[in-house]
C-alpha cells in the first residue's frame, strides 16, 4: 500500500471513529489537547498527526493503532492475531505471513470455484 492510501485510509478510519463516539473535530482537537481547526487540517489533508498526537488520538476514540489502517471494521481474531505476531521473531512471523497468505490463496480458490 502506497503512503497516500495509507493516509486517506487514516482519515476515513478517523472520521468513522469520530462519528462513532459523536464528537466533532472541535471537540476532537480539544480532548486531544490541540487547536479547534486541528483535526479539520487532517481532514482537509493539510496535516497528519505526529506520534505523540496519534496516540492521544487511540485513547479518546478507544481505538487499537492499527485500526485506522485496516479497511473496515476489524474482528477480535484478527486484533489478536496481531497481538500475538507482534511477540514473534522475524522468522516466526514469516512463517505466519506464508500461512496467512496460503489460506488466502485458499479462500479465493473456492469462492472462484463457487462462482
Amino acid at each position: 500500500m502506497d503512503l497516500e492510501r495509507e493516509q486517506a485510509l487514516f482519515r476515513e478510519n478517523l472520521f468513522r471513529f469520530q462519528s462513532e463516539k459523536g464528537l466533532s473535530e472541535v471537540k476532537l482537537s480539544q480532548a486531544i489537547g490541540k487547536s479547534n481547526s486541528y483535526i479539520q487540517s487532517i481532514s482537509s489533508k493539510k496535516n497528519m498527526p505526529r506520534f505523540s498526537t496519534f496516540i492521544a488520538m487511540c485513547d479518546v476514540l478507544n481505538r487499537e493503532p492499527i485500526e485506522f489502517f485496516l479497511q473496515g471494521e476489524p474482528n477480535d481474531y484478527l486484533l489478536e492475531t496481531i497481538h500475538i505476531a507482534e511477540s514473534l521473531n522475524e522468522y516466526d512471523q514469516r512463517r505466519l505471513l506464508e500461512y496467512a497468505e496460503q489460506l488466502a490463496s485458499e479462500q479465493k480458490n473456492n469462492k472462484s470455484h463457487h462462482q
